[in-house]
């Protein structure tokens, strides 16, 4: 793995958790991730949107996404940094849990 690949690793991962973390558990400006996660009317994808574990899927993969179309991963590897990034996240939000 080339080195700036780590850096992209530790980056995306940073920035799953705290995308993640906003959409799931805070109100944004103009209380728009709050009324985001009342919008759905079936229960369990009002659930999915307010836990940041279930987010961190989804945003990892706009990130590896985006990795992807700007060349920073081949598209063959996509999957492993899916995952990775939100494994990654994960990991971060357990380490560090908000209060």
């Amino acid at each position: 793995m080339r080195t700036d690949a780590w850096m992209a690793l530790v980056l995306g991962v940073l920035a799953t958790y705290r995308v993640a973390g906003m959409v799931a558990t805070e109100v944004g400006p103009g209380r728009i991730f709050e009324r985001l996660r009342r919008a759905p009317n079936n229960k369990t994808a009002r659930e999915g949107l307010s836990c940041p574990l279930c987010e961190s899927v989804w945003w990892a993969g706009v990130c590896a996404t985006f990795y992807g179309w700007v060349g920073i991963i081949g598209w063959i590897e996509w999957p492993l940094w899916w995952l990775a990034l939100s494994g990654g996240s994960v990991v971060v939000w357990r380490q560090w849990p908000k209060k």
